[in-house]
């Protein structure tokens, strides 16, 4: 398969014209403003336009200050690949914590060692998952309320996310900035 760059479907003015964007909170509320009404997300009978994702966004991150999370917090999410993952990890960046997204397809052993390596102050699961990381706090994203915030804009060069590789070297799974 090819690779395929943003040079070779647009124009070069185009191209050269990108906006730049000082952070992903930046990227993540400037695209919701400038594409408002047009399809974000589409997940079965949801569907949700960046308008609307921006407000979800922004409920996240009322969530997160309604449990008294500080910026700079690691924050794993244990959801299905659903919108609901999709705000949960944009409300987390956008708050200045760091999203670690965890996988329900992995071991309970796994999960928990992830958990830990990354120093997870709080797991954001939805129902079925709960309770399956222990030694950190687990809460429903479904079952907490929180009003929109704005975006919080700390220091641009902090990490937004903690993925895990696939574990090609090994047998497990490596942590990345």
């Amino acid at each position: 398969m090819r690779n395929i760059y943003f040079k070779d479907v647009m124009d070069s003015s185009e191209f050269e014209n990108l906006p730049q964007y000082t952070n992903i909170t930046e990227a993540i509320e400037k695209s919701c403003l400038k594409f408002g009404d047009k399809a974000a997300i589409v997940d079965g009978e949801i569907s949700l336009t960046y308008s609307d994702l921006a407000h979800e966004i922004g409920k996240v991150r009322g969530k997160l200050q309604g449990l008294n999370i500080a910026h700079g917090e690691k924050i794993g999410i244990l959801t299905y690949s659903n919108a609901n993952f999709i705000a949960t990890f944009l409300g987390i960046i956008s708050y200045g914590c760091v999203a670690v997204p965890l996988s329900f397809q992995i071991s309970k052993d796994e999960l928990n060692g992830m958990a830990k390596n990354t120093d997870c102050s709080l797991i954001i699961c939805e129902k079925p998952f709960l309770g399956i990381i222990n030694k950190v706090n687990n809460v429903d994203i479904n079952e907490l309320s929180g009003d929109y915030i704005p975006p919080y804009y700390g220091n641009e060069n902090a990490p937004a996310a903690i993925m895990f590789t696939g574990g090609t070297t090994s047998k497990r799974s490596k942590a990345a900035v």
